[in-house]
C-alpha cells in the first residue's frame, strides 16, 4: 500500500518502533467482511497507528487519503485519489461541473472503475474524516461509494467522531463495522507488552501508569 507520492494527503504515515496490537488486528481482519470499517475515538487513541500497522502487517494494497477542511470540495477528493490510483484500461474522470448535475451517478461509476484496477484485496483509507465539513457533498458520494465496493476492495474511515448522518445508516444495514474507544482502549496486558518493549519491566510501575491513563 505504500506509494511514492510525496504529497502528504496521499502518503501512508511512517511508523517507528510500533508494537502490533494483535487483538485489534483480529477485529480489523473480521471487519473486512463488510464494505466499510469506521474507526473512531478521541485524539491520541492510536487510530492511525493501528490502521497503518495493520495494513503493513497484512501486506494490503490500496490508497491512503489524509482529509482536511478543504475536502468539502468533492472535486479535490477525486483528483487526489485519481493521482495515486493504479493504472487501468479506462480513465478515472475528474468531478468537473457538468458531472455535478448528477454527482451520485458520477461517484457510482468512479468507484466501479477504481475497483476494477485492483486484482487482489485492497483498502481505501480515509484518515481524519472529522475535518470534512458536515454539509459537504462528499458525504453523499462516499455513501454511494460504500454501496459500490466489491469484496476485494474495502474502505476504512478514521475519525474522532461516529459516522455523520448521511453515512450512519450503513451501521444499521450492517454494511459498516466499527471500532470505537471501548475497543481501542489499552488493556492491562497490552500496556505491559508496550512497557516491556520500551524497557519498563517493573510490574508495579506499569500498573500505576495504566491506572493513571
Amino acid at each position: 500500500m505504500r506509494n511514492t507520492n510525496k504529497n502528504t494527503k496521499t502518503s501512508r504515515p511512517r511508523l517507528f518502533d510500533v508494537v502490533n496490537r494483535d487483538r485489534l488486528f483480529a477485529l480489523m481482519d473480521a471487519s473486512l467482511k463488510r464494505p466499510c470499517t469506521w474507526v473512531y475515538a478521541p485524539p491520541g487513541a492510536g487510530k492511525t497507528t493501528l490502521v497503518a500497522s495493520w495494513l503493513e502487517e497484512r501486506g494490503l494494497d490500496g490508497i491512503w487519503f489524509q482529509a482536511d477542511e478543504g475536502d468539502g470540495d468533492a472535486s479535490s477528493f477525486f483528483y487526489y485519489l485519481r493521482e495515486v490510483a493504479p493504472p487501468g484500461d479506462l480513465p478515472l474522470p475528474l468531478l468537473t461541473p457538468e458531472y455535478l448535475l448528477d454527482a451520485p451517478a458520477f461517484a457510482r461509476r468512479w468507484f466501479r472503475l477504481l475497483s476494477a484496477r485492483y486484482d487482489g484485496p485492497a483498502v481505501l483509507v480515509l484518515d481524519n474524516y472529522q475535518l470534512i465539513p458536515t454539509d459537504a457533498l462528499l458525504h453523499r458520494l462516499i455513501d454511494v461509494g460504500i454501496d459500490e465496493l466489491p469484496e476485494h476492495l474495502r474502505m476504512v474511515v478514521i475519525s474522532r467522531e461516529p459516522p455523520p448522518p448521511p453515512l450512519a445508516h450503513h451501521l444499521a444495514s450492517r454494511h459498516m463495522a466499527r471500532l470505537d474507544w471501548d475497543a481501542l482502549r489499552l488493556t492491562q496486558d497490552e500496556a505491559e507488552v508496550i512497557a516491556t518493549h520500551h524497557g519498563i519491566i517493573e510490574s508495579d510501575v506499569v500498573h500505576t501508569m495504566y491506572a493513571r491513563t
